[in-house]
C-alpha cells in the first residue's frame, strides 16, 4: 500500500463517519502542496495545522506524515536548513518504532534525511549518506516512486562530490527508468528533475551541446506539467546556450522569460538560477551585474544553515574577483571562515586557493 492509497482509505472512512475534523486533516496536504511555488510559507502553516490536528486526535501516522512534509517544505521550497537535520533525524528515529510497522512513508522519511545531509554539508556527512543510501538500496520496492527517490539522491550525492562522470551515469539511468515506466505521470514528474540534474552536470563541464539538449527537453516537459520553477531554470540554461552560440536575440528573450517566471514565484531561487544568470552576465561582459548576482545569492544563502552552499558561493565570489583583477584578500578570508563551519573543510579550502 502506498501512502496515497492509505490516505484515500482513511478519507473514505472519515466521509462515511461524517468526521469533519478528519476530512479537514485529509484535505490539508493537497491544499498546502498547491502553494509550494507561490507561497511556501503558507504551505508550512497548513502543514503545521495538519500536524496539530493529528496530535490532538492521537494519530501518530498522520502526525509523522505532516512532519515529513514540513521537512520537505524546508528543504525544497523554503531553503531553510537551520534545523532540518535535527528534524529529519528525529523523524527517522520515530518511524523506526514498532508503532510504525507498515507505515508507507518510511522510505520517504529516510530519503529526506539524506537530502538534509546533502543540503547542509554533503562532504561532512558523506559517511552517513553512504550508509543511508546502502540501507535504502536493500529496501527499495521494484516499482513506484521510491526507486526514483533513491536514484535521484545517488546522482545528487555524486554531483556534490564533484564526481560528474558518476552523476551523469546515474542520472541517465534514471532517465532510462522513466522511459520504461508505464505510469507516465509519475515518470514525467521525476524526469523533470533528472533533466535539471543533467543540466547542472553539463554546465559544470562547460558542455554546451548537452546543456542545450537537456534544457530544451526539460523546458518542454516542465511547460506541459505546469512546473514553473523548473521551467524558469530551463529557460535560463537555454539563454546561456543561445548566447554562447551567438544568437543574442534568443538569449535576451529566454533570459527575460526565465527571470520573470522565477520572480513571480514565492519559492526562493537556488544555485542553478544564480549560476545561469551570472553566466549570462559574464558572457555579455557585464561585470557589475554579475557581481550583483553573487551579492544577492550570498544574501539569500547566509544564515540559512546551508553551510556547504554558502561556502561555495564565497568561492565563486573569490574567483570572480580574481578574474576581474580586483582585490580579493577580504573575500578569501570570508570564504575560509565559511569553510570552517563545515565538518570536513579541506576540499573547500583547496578550492579557495585554486588559481
Amino acid at each position: 500500500m502506498t501512502i496515497w492509497e492509505w490516505m484515500r482509505d482513511y478519507e473514505e472512512h472519515a466521509a462515511r463517519a461524517g468526521d469533519t475534523e478528519a476530512l479537514r486533516m485529509c484535505a490539508l496536504h493537497a491544499e498546502a502542496y498547491t502553494l509550494r511555488q507561490d507561497d511556501p510559507a503558507r504551505m508550512r502553516e497548513l502543514l503545521d495545522e495538519g500536524r496539530r490536528i493529528a496530535l490532538g486526535r492521537r494519530e501518530p501516522w498522520w502526525a509523522a506524515f505532516f512532519t515529513h512534509w514540513q521537512v520537505e517544505t524546508l528543504i525544497y521550497y523554503l531553503d531553510d536548513y537551520r534545523e532540518v537535520i535535527e528534524r529529519a533525524v528525529k523523524l527517522t528515529l520515530e518511524v523506526r518504532k514498532p508503532a510504525f510497522d507498515g507505515f508507507p512513508l518510511r522510505f520517504g522519511v529516510w530519503c529526506n534525511l539524506v537530502a538534509a545531509y546533502l543540503c547542509v554539508d554533503p562532504r561532512g556527512y558523506a559517511g552517513a549518506i553512504r550508509e543511508a543510501l546502502e540501507y535504502l538500496r536493500t529496501v527499495t520496492p521494484e516499482s513506484g516512486g521510491d526507486s526514483y527517490l533513491l536514484q535521484a539522491r545517488r546522482h545528487w550525492f555524486a554531483y556534490e562530490l564533484a564526481d560528474y562522470d558518476e552523476a551523469e551515469r546515474l542520472a541517465r539511468e534514471e532517465l532510462a527508468m522513466c522511459s520504461r515506466d508505464g505510469d507516465r505521470h509519475l515518470a514525467e514528474h521525476h524526469e523533470v528533475d533528472t533533466h535539471k540534474a543533467l543540466c547542472w552536470v553539463a554546465f559544470r563541464r562547460d558542455d554546451t551541446a548537452t546543456l542545450a539538449t537537456h534544457a530544451q527537453a526539460g523546458d518542454d516537459l516542465a511547460r506541459r506539467l505546469g512546473y514553473r520553477y523548473e521551467q524558469a531554470l530551463f529557460l535560463l540554461w537555454g539563454a546561456v546556450c543561445a548566447r554562447g552560440a551567438g544568437d543574442e536575440r534568443a538569449a535576451r528573450r529566454l533570459h527575460r522569460q526565465g527571470q520573470s517566471t522565477m520572480e513571480r514565484l514565492g519559492q526562493p531561487p537556488g544555485e542553478s538560477y544564480f549560476d545561469a544568470v551570472a553566466k549570462l552576465h559574464e558572457q555579455a561582459g557585464e561585470a557589475e551585474a554579475e557581481w550583483a548576482v553573487r551579492e544577492r545569492e550570498l544574501a539569500m544563502t547566509r544564515g540559512k544553515g546551508q553551510f556547504a552552499y554558502e561556502t561555495t558561493v564565497r568561492i565563486k565570489r573569490v574567483r570572480l574577483l580574481r578574474r576581474l583583477g580586483l582585490p580579493v584578500a577580504e573575500e578569501e578570508v570570508s570564504a575560509r571562515e565559511a569553510a570552517a563551519q563545515l565538518r570536513e573543510p579541506a576540499w573547500y579550502l583547496d578550492e579557495v586557493e585554486k588559481r
